[in-house]
């Protein structure tokens, strides 16, 4: 009698749980006029003493993006076509659906492509869950999905591509301490309510981040991650005294002395980067509410703001550039416009920063940095990541089956080069220890 008592309490409380609710979403007219009138009247300050992009972001780039906003820009002809598109999956297929769906009292935006074949087997039909990171948003993923979805694999899995708690269309968290792990803990119950008990998954940047806490919070249930830009903590200490005295010698002597050349590289790159564009971790860490005002206001200063990072984080040197904007060629300018406007018509870059505090304040990395993880990891870098972390460190942190080096492409990559990073996603699950890691019961 009690387990029966028990199978229909779990019955009713299917029942009544929150169900995935289709989703669609278009500025209001009133809207896009306000933005047009704030362009019109924005205020540019005077050209910098520095050459362009030296201590920020240059002014002519920043007009010329202004006016494309302001006179070429149409969300319905430019950004509707690339974050609801209708052709993500096979022309005879399903297509990728937008929907929002209630997890731990916040709505939570998602885009769900339904797999188009039947799994040859149970390896074959666990689904794909894609995280994207900071200044983007979930049109990375849907991005990459059309290359995904033609692997061969692909289309016998669902693919998940959630919105960030407090990242465009998803809600912003309203009580304090909701950082990483909360937001792991989110998705993955996001994954457990729409039937999936287990999963792998993919992401960079912050999505790296939260996979690697998802990998190491929900074990059971993540089955294998693939990342782009893991997150580590140099391996200090007498637990690795051979990884301690490769980073005292080369500190000392130089890392190129005692690292790979491309290990080398990303360290110089990260020192760099920590060096000469820091700026705005700094006061996202600590006063991203100060920022917030000015950037949830202004259109030209949001937009200047993520345009930094578009330039400098990404691959100008394979594609070439923009003269005009100083975007890649591989990110389009009406692309870029179409992010920036997600961020800006849900007013939603003030919680997106906000992750950075949260992250900061509760100390996180001290365990997503320096975790272990021990499902097949997989890892393509690329040549133009803002942080390389180096191989060697990755997989005395990671159970890591694969490390490949990508030809081109920067922190978007997913936008910048999708078609390799497909392929190594794919050629990643079907290895035979992740194929084995999915199909456990």
């Amino acid at each position: 009698m009690a387990t029966s008592t028990a199978a229909a309490d779990a019955t009713a409380a299917a029942a009544t749980a929150p169900q995935p609710r289709p989703f669609r979403f278009a500025p209001a007219p009133a809207d896009v006029a306000a933005v047009h009138a704030k362009l019109r009247a924005a205020r540019l300050p005077p050209a910098s003493t520095q050459p362009p992009w030296r201590d920020g972001v240059a002014l002519d780039a920043v007009r010329a993006l202004a006016d494309r906003w302001l006179d070429g820009f149409d969300w319905h002809k430019h950004a509707e076509p690339l974050l609801f598109p209708a052709d993500a999956g096979d022309a005879d297929g399903p297509r990728p659906e937008h929907f929002l769906l209630e997890v731990d009292g916040l709505d939570l935006h998602f885009v769900l492509l339904a797999a188009r074949e039947t799994p040859a087997d149970e390896a074959d039909g666990v689904p794909l869950m894609i995280v994207h990171g900071w200044p983007g948003c979930f049109l990375e993923g849907l991005t990459l999905l059309p290359h995904l979805a033609r692997l061969p694999g692909a289309a016998a899995r669902d693919i998940i591509i959630p919105s960030l708690p407090g990242f465009g269309f998803s809600a912003a968290p309203t009580t304090p301490g909701f950082g990483v792990a909360s937001i792991a803990r989110s998705l993955h119950r996001l994954m457990l309510a729409l039937g999936y008990n287990k999963y792998a998954i993919q992401g960079g940047d912050w999505g790296a981040i939260v996979c690697q806490a998802i990998a190491t919070g929900f074990p059971d249930a993540c089955r294998a991650v693939h990342l782009t830009m893991p997150v580590v903590g140099p391996p200090l200490g007498l637990a690795y005294p051979v990884s301690s005295a490769k980073l005292i010698a080369g500190g000392l002597l130089g890392f190129d002395w005692v690292y790979s050349r491309q290990e080398a590289a990303g360290i110089a790159k990260m020192q760099k980067l920590l060096k000469n564009s820091n700026g705005y971790r700094a006061i996202q860490e600590t006063k991203p509410q100060n920022l917030a005002y000015a950037l949830s206001d202004s259109p030209v200063g949001l937009m200047a703001w993520l345009l930094e990072f578009y330039h400098i984080a990404t691959d100008r040197d394979s594609d070439g550039e923009d003269p005009a904007t100083g975007l890649p060629r591989s990110i389009p300018a009406d692309l870029f416009l179409s992010i920036v406007s997600v961020y800006y018509f849900t007013n939603s870059i003030a919680s997106s920063m906000r992750l950075y505090y949260e992250y900061r304040d509760l100390k996180e990395a001290k365990v997503t940095a320096n975790g272990r993880i021990n499902q097949p990891v997989g890892v393509l870098t690329f040549p133009h990541e803002v942080l390389p972390f180096p191989e060697s460190w990755v997989r005395i942190r990671m159970n890591v089956k694969t490390f490949n080096y990508a030809k081109k492409g920067g922190h978007f990559n997913a936008i910048e080069s999708p078609v390799e990073l497909a392929q190594d996603i794919a050629a990643f699950l079907s290895l035979d220890s992740v194929r084995a890691a999915l199909a456990k019961q």
